[in-house]
């Protein structure tokens, strides 16, 4: 299955602040399993990197080097700025992941980029009509806005680890996309979850683009904990089954949630960035941890309030 990607690929990690803390360990297990791997780190907002940048031989992606001014504008925020990445990737094929993932082996397995332009998830099971209206969009309206879109059966993906071809997506259907969430922002799911299925998977049924599904996204959520510690144990060991271990959803991996779920993977690449940072003694390493998990908390529930708070303003006029 392995196609010669030596051309031109790379790794894009999406991140805000609150999710550089994970954006570390997700460099490092890139660096363990891939390390002549090129990344890239696409950063919504502008606080410091630290020395990450050095440490991987990162290329750095802000706002301000967006060069088309309509992405610019609109592509950053919660599922918007991974968008960017379609069109100005710095590589012409790349893995696309969210900052709560780690990589476990050498996933370019599955970039078989030459018989296809968009290589995704393989779902686990066959999504009913509630699911689709709770992770994608609302299926009552799917009709007003894509009447041409035969949307069942469709295997749709969470889109946190995505293989893509540069420029495969149409900006005039990102465009549309606005247009669409001005009268009914309650029509897609999930940040740019919903979108981005009906995008890929409208183009395959068009013969726009070719489309592989793997087996290589492991959702936590969708797994017990004992399932996730006999996959991926730690110390890490080698395998050939290598996928993307993704903390999708809330609970994410923090030290203090590994009641709730595995963090064990996410925590260890954490260490590991630290060590790299020259920070050996354990001790240290764990005060760090914990005060930016704390950080971490804390700026989530001020954003919680902030949003609770626009919107009964927005209310009361």
């Amino acid at each position: 299955m392995m196609a010669d990607i030596k051309d031109d690929f790379g790794i894009i990690i999406t991140c805000s602040e609150n999710d550089y803390l994970f954006a570390k360990g997700t460099c490092a297990s890139i660096r363990t399993f891939m390390p002549d791997v090129k990344i890239c780190l696409l950063i919504d907002g502008d606080f410091d990197l630290g020395n990450l940048p050095k440490i991987f031989d990162t290329k750095v992606i802000k706002k301000k080097d967006v060069k088309d001014e309509f992405l610019k504008k609109n592509s950053f925020g919660w599922g918007l700025t991974k968008m960017i990445a379609f069109w100005e990737s710095p590589f012409e094929k790349f893995l696309l992941i969210d900052a709560d993932t780690v990589v476990y082996g050498d996933v370019r397995k599955f970039a078989d980029f030459e018989r296809y332009d968009l290589i995704l998830d393989m779902p686990q099971s066959e999504y009913s009509i509630n699911d689709i209206s709770q992770f994608y969009f609302n299926v009552d309206k799917i009709g007003t806005y894509y009447p041409d879109f035969n949307y069942r059966y469709q295997p749709f993906v969470c889109t946190g680890v995505i293989f893509a071809k540069r420029n495969v997506l149409d900006l005039d259907e990102y465009k549309r996309f606005f247009e669409i969430k001005s009268v009914d922002e309650e029509f897609y799911k999930c940040g740019e979850q919903g979108f981005l299925n009906i995008c890929f998977f409208r183009a395959k049924d068009n013969n726009k683009v070719k489309i592989g599904n793997f087996n290589f996204q492991f959702l936590i959520p969708d797994y017990s904990k004992e399932d996730a510690i006999s996959k991926f144990p730690i110390p890490i060991v080698k395998t050939e089954n290598p996928m993307v271990i993704h903390w999708a959803g809330k609970d994410k991996p923090l030290i203090s949630n590994d009641d709730l779920q595995y963090v064990e993977p996410m925590t260890y690449f954490r260490r590991a960035y630290l060590i790299l940072d020259g920070v050996s003694n354990k001790s240290i390493q764990d005060k760090i941890l914990i005060t930016e998990d704390l950080a971490r908390r804390r700026n989530v529930s001020a954003n919680i309030f902030k949003r609770v708070f626009r919107k009964i303003i927005t209310k009361l006029g």
